[in-house]
């Protein structure tokens, strides 16, 4: 094992040494047209001697076992769905980190993944899938048994009004949409985080070109967008990652120090009234940031862990609020304004082959009545949408999500368990004035 380690560390540091003498030669040749953070310098939000105790206990799979099958069977009442599970993935690792300067920390990573999947066929004979994803940190923080029955109910019970949805067949929708329950955070979690560009800061990938120069990658964050208005100023958008539990749901984005030893702020800010004030930092070098704000996180990749910058616990914030007749009458208003028969209330998103299923109600802009619909949408939203962002519920609240961004560009990982834990806080409502729809069922 010594000899294993030996050789595996001595590899590796030659492969670090050749490494940073490229980028070290490609940025003398660049200039001054990039800053560069040294990898071993200290900020002021670097902590020393920190040891975490366990805060979870072992994982009991045997009970996981026995919940799946308990789950599963609740699906047999439901004649009209033709396949359905109920799958549980779990994942128990620990890490360590320590520094030659003394730096050094433990913290475990635990992790547990409820799927709720059924299938329906609809009235044209195409097949629908509904899905819902549920995590914990531990056995403990699973309700009980019967507290869970109702997430079969809901999924069938929304999966019977897909099957029964008329499909839409026009083109191209723009105009006011409403965003509710899972599609709300669906929406914030494309625009700022899965999509491009975003929040999270990437790295500057330094290399020598078979020219001589030097050149770099362009960054996929909003690095040089930072004190510009990239969003309505309704909007705000807090990091709260020390925040454990919202309203009584366990917060798996939740953490205190990250994989390169950085202490989490209880809450800093990313958008203020619309301005962005800072994206989320590790300490590899950027084209802009020059330090770590502590946003290297632990993550799951094919069964091990491993560490990827992301997003910790993200809450939103709308500063006009209001009730869900209050929305809705909003809706229909500023759509009939714009000569609209029909505007749209999304209910939920679904990841089919690369395109966004869509499961909503078309609301009459005239008489109000409303009718469930299905749609195939090619285009997800991106963070500037959220420019007519202009409203949201009252109520706010959290999911959590593993974000997979390496999966979402075709890379090898296990779908089921992968990504970085994260959490967001979310209004129950997001109201856009605009959005525009891409229909591709035709």
């Amino acid at each position: 094992i010594r000899r294993c380690l030996n050789n595996a560390t001595d590899k590796a540091y030659k492969q670090a040494v050749r490494q940073m003498a490229e980028k070290v030669q490609a940025l003398q040749l660049l200039g001054d047209s990039v800053t560069m953070s040294l990898p071993f310098e200290r900020t002021s939000a670097w902590v020393t001697n920190v040891d975490i105790d366990n805060p979870y206990g072992n994982l009991d799979f045997d009970q996981l076992k026995i919940l799946a099958n308990e789950l599963s069977l609740l699906f047999s009442k439901y004649s009209y769905i033709v396949n359905s599970f109920v799958n549980i993935d779990a994942f128990r690792g620990e890490t360590y980190f320590k520094a030659s300067d003394g730096v050094q920390y433990a913290q475990p990573l635990s992790l547990i993944r409820i799927e709720f999947f059924g299938e329906a066929v609809a009235s044209d004979g195409s097949v629908l899938p509904n899905r819902t994803e549920l995590f914990f940190r531990d056995t403990r923080e699973i309700a009980e048994t019967s507290e869970l029955y109702h997430y079969v109910s809901d999924l069938a019970m929304q999966l019977k009004a897909m099957a029964g949805a008329s499909v839409v067949t026009d083109d191209f929708y723009t105009g006011p949409v409403l965003f509710a329950d899972e599609a709300a955070v669906e929406a914030f979690a494309q625009a700022f985080i899965e999509n491009e560009p975003n929040i999270v800061a990437s790295a500057v990938l330094l290399k020598i070109k078979s020219g001589g120069g030097g050149a770099k990658s362009p960054s996929s964050s909003l690095e040089s967008m930072i004190d510009k208005q990239i969003v309505n100023r309704t909007i705000d958008v807090d990091a709260v990652n020390t925040k454990p539990i919202f309203e009584s749901t366990p917060l798996i984005g939740s953490f205190y120090i990250d994989a390169d030893g950085v202490k989490a702020e209880d809450k800093f800010e990313i958008i203020r009234n619309g301005e962005l004030v800072r994206v989320l930092t590790s300490r590899m070098t950027t084209g802009h940031q020059e330090f770590s704000n502590g946003h290297l996180r632990l993550a799951l990749r094919n069964n091990c862990i491993a560490a990827e910058p992301g997003p910790g616990v993200l809450e939103l914030s709308c500063h006009q609020q209001m009730n869900e007749p209050q929305l809705l009458k909003m809706l229909c208003k500023q759509a009939r304004a714009q000569g609209l028969q029909y505007s749209f209330v999304i209910r939920k998103i679904l990841e089919v082959d690369d395109q966004h299923l869509i499961f909503a109600q078309r609301v009459n802009t005239v008489s109000g009545k409303s009718e469930n619909v299905c749609f195939s949408c090619a285009n997800g939203l991106d963070i500037f949408d959220f420019q007519y962002l202009t409203a949201s519920s009252k109520t706010k609240k959290a999911y959590n999500r593993l974000i997979r961004q390496d999966c979402n560009k075709g890379k090898n990982c296990n779908e089921s368990l992968s990504g970085v834990p994260s959490s967001f806080i979310v209004p129950e409502m997001l109201y856009f004035e605009k959005v525009n729809l891409l229909n591709v069922n035709r």
